[in-house]
């Protein structure tokens, strides 16, 4: 997948749209299934969901792919005329399942750093020969306790 894709749809504001219709602007607790189009002749790509993190990344209850980064890869998909398939696949296999090719590419979410956190690395768990694109979103960490 070229990394230049994500940073035209930063540029063209397809990015921001997403973010808002996915993620910031809506108290839909259950993102909608987004369908990427299947292109004739084209070759494909795998993409691995874990479906542990959503809004982002979410599996619905049957089976189908929802949410933000489906609607990214429908994007993207779009833009750079490759049929995508989408790969369910457990959390913690998936720098395995990257290096064995069962997958092509993952979304990878990465720790935060700054000053609280100098002694991690935002790569920390990236697999070795692997490419990672510039963040396409980010958020902040809230820690909420309740008063007793």
């Amino acid at each position: 997948m070229k990394l230049k894709k994500i940073q035209s749809m930063k540029d063209d504001g397809t990015l921001d749209k997403l973010i808002k219709e996915y993620v910031t602007g809506t108290d839909n607790l259950e993102p909608k299934v987004v369908e990427i189009a299947k292109i004739d002749g084209a070759d494909t790509i795998k993409i691995g969901v874990t479906g542990d993190l959503p809004p982002l990344d979410l599996v619905l209850a049957d089976g189908k792919p929802a949410g933000f980064n489906t609607a990214i890869l429908a994007e993207i998909s779009k833009r750079i005329n490759k049929n995508l398939e989408l790969v369910q696949i457990e959390s913690g296999a998936r720098a395995a399942a990257l290096s064995s090719k069962q997958i092509d590419v993952i979304f990878w979410a990465t720790i935060p750093t700054g000053d609280a956190l100098k002694c991690f690395s935002a790569t920390i768990d990236k697999p070795d020969n692997v490419e990672l694109s510039s963040p396409y979103f980010q958020d902040d960490v809230v820690h909420i306790v309740l008063k007793k």
